[in-house]
């Protein structure tokens, strides 16, 4: 069969496996877990569909490799079959059908698993392209399983899936990990607790990035749903169970039990607020910050230390947050050394100068973590390059490859009624902060405000100076942001790190990074898109 033909039949196919699909969606099961056998059929349906935008099935342009043909055909005729095939449900899975009350009154089932519009669409648009009009599927009869059966259904049609993506090589591999993780981001975006632990649950033992995202905002829920008071999870450790190594006035090292552990200051001698008030927000907040650094396991790429508790130390009137800090192969207490230590350092220290590909790799992780974070529904609010932390170990340099993203005493989660605590104003610092924070410090703080301090870091490592040789002391906040645009973006950093690289930080600088849509989700995706992927090195072949 010539090319063109082969990727009709394809295209054929896939389309019928998405109807399959669709007379699925409203399977009944016996079962308490029921609803996660659905939501596993539902995340293999969408890894279905983003196997079909991957290889470019709805577009002018098909993505297959000819050697690939005869095993993608091969395996969506026996999804069709599956899906499809009323003698093969039944003698495979043991399925009988019976009225469905939601097929004949017209109501949707349940989606638990998210996805981008585009897949709304996939299967008109499939249907345009094979000139036939797509029909009503709701014929008034649903599908029922035993649960061991139903469960046997869905792990033939996982390993199906697995078998499509096994054929993916290169910018085919990270472009469908790039979508499955948009994927993630959608679904975990719902505040229906119930919804997310069905999700949580159905994930677990085959897709854990989606598990760990999912949990991290059901334990965000958790908490925001909690009275005023400090969370009963969190632990509070005592000042005299600590022996000091090292004691400064924002970071501290010392010896707990066994470890050793790394502790981060947070003063509140301010006057910003009423001292009570302050104090009982703090302790609050500290503590949920707490929980939700120390969660185990982390959602992928969130580079943050294991958090162990906090601590209170009122004589000098801070809270402490207490990380475990990574075991090292020496005796000698770890050196910790920030990103500003690296750009900017003192005199009679050697500089360190790290390759194109550590840079674009740093910045990477930094943005997916700043992802990460808001993926949560919590605001860094004081990103800066002295609260990008590493542990150097040994004489090679892969400590670098291990960023830390600290500072977290100024952070509350993404909610309007939620306090926000005045910001440093100092001059070195304040140059990390927009513009409209240095004009109105009591402006509601926004997600776009954490991209902004990224994009000033990001413009650090990419020219390896510090922000503040680029600006003016004489030009305030808004003149030194317009010369940073006009003057240091056009061209400068683009002839150093690429153009995708200057345009990724340009979105950060103009509040662009998460698109234009209100919905979290959507905005989620446009900066996984625009930022974290647009921030990978690509060498030309």
């Amino acid at each position: 069969m010539e090319a063109a033909g082969l990727v009709l039949s394809v295209i054929s196919l896939f389309g019928s496996c998405v109807k399959g699909y669709q007379l699925l969606s409203d399977v009944k099961s016996s079962g308490q877990d029921s609803a996660i056998l659905l939501c596993r059929l539902q995340i293999e349906e969408k890894r279905l569909l983003i196997w079909g935008q991957t290889v470019g099935l709805a577009e002018e342009t098909c993505r297959i490799p000819v050697q690939d043909f005869d095993t993608i055909l091969t395996v969506l005729a026996e999804i069709n079959s599956i899906t499809q095939d009323t003698a093969v449900m039944k003698k495979r899975y043991g399925a009988s059908r019976e009225p469905s009350n939601e097929v004949l009154s017209h109501k949707n089932p349940i989606e638990y698993i998210q996805s981008s519009p585009f897949y709304q669409e996939l299967g008109r648009r499939i249907d345009e392209k094979l000139r036939s009009p797509g029909h009503s599927l709701k014929t008034g009869l649903r599908w029922v399983f035993d649960r061991k059966d139903l469960e046997k259904l869905v792990v033939d049609l996982r390993e199906l899936n697995n078998g499509l993506y096994a054929l993916f090589e290169g910018a085919n591999r990270l472009a469908s990990l790039s979508r499955f993780n948009d994927m993630c981001l959608l679904s975990s975006a719902s505040n229906d607790i119930e919804k997310l632990a069905i999700i949580r649950d159905a994930s677990k033992s085959s897709y854990e990035g989606l598990s760990r995202t999912v949990d991290q905002r059901i334990h965000l829920l958790d908490l925001e749903t909690s009275s005023r008071e400090v969370p009963r999870s969190a632990t509070q450790i005592s000042l005299d169970q600590f022996v000091w190594i090292q004691s400064k006035t924002a970071r501290s090292i010392a010896h707990f039990g066994e470890e050793v552990v790394f502790v981060e200051w947070r003063e509140y001698a301010d006057g910003s607020l009423h001292h009570g008030q302050l104090v009982s927000i703090l302790d609050q907040r500290i503590a949920e910050l707490s929980i939700l650094l120390g969660r185990k396991p982390k959602p992928d790429g969130f580079q943050v230390m294991d958090c162990l508790g906090y601590c209170h130390d009122e004589s000098k009137q801070r809270f402490g947050l207490v990380y475990n800090l990574p075991i090292l192969e020496t005796d000698k207490p770890p050196e910790i050394i920030s990103l500003y230590d690296l750009i900017h350092p003192k005199a009679g220290t050697n500089t360190i100068f790290p390759s194109l590909n550590d840079r674009f790799l740093l910045s990477r992780m930094l943005a997916n973590s700043l992802l990460q974070l808001h993926s949560t529904s919590w605001l860094h609010r004081n990103l800066r390059s002295s609260h990008i932390l590493f542990v150097k170990s040994g004489n090679s340099m892969d400590w670098l490859k291990e960023p830390f993203i600290s500072g977290f005493g100024y952070s509350r989660m993404d909610n309007p009624d939620a306090v926000s605590l005045p910001l440093c104003a100092q001059d070195e610092e304040s140059a990390y902060q927009h513009p409209e924070l240095a004009d109105n410090s009591r402006i509601g703080y926004r997600k776009e405000y954490d991209a902004y301090s990224l994009g000033i870091i990001l413009t650090e490592i990419g020219f390896w100076r510090p922000i503040f040789k680029f600006r003016k002391s004489e030009y305030n906040s808004k003149r030194n942001h317009r010369r940073l645009l006009e003057y240091q973006l056009s061209g400068d950093l683009a002839h150093r790190m690429g153009q995708q690289f200057e345009h990724a930080v340009r979105l950060l600088l103009t509040g662009k990074a998460y698109g234009d849509s209100k919905v979290e989700g959507e905005q989620l995706i446009a900066f996984s898109r625009d930022i974290v992927s647009q921030l990978e090195l690509r060498i030309p072949s």
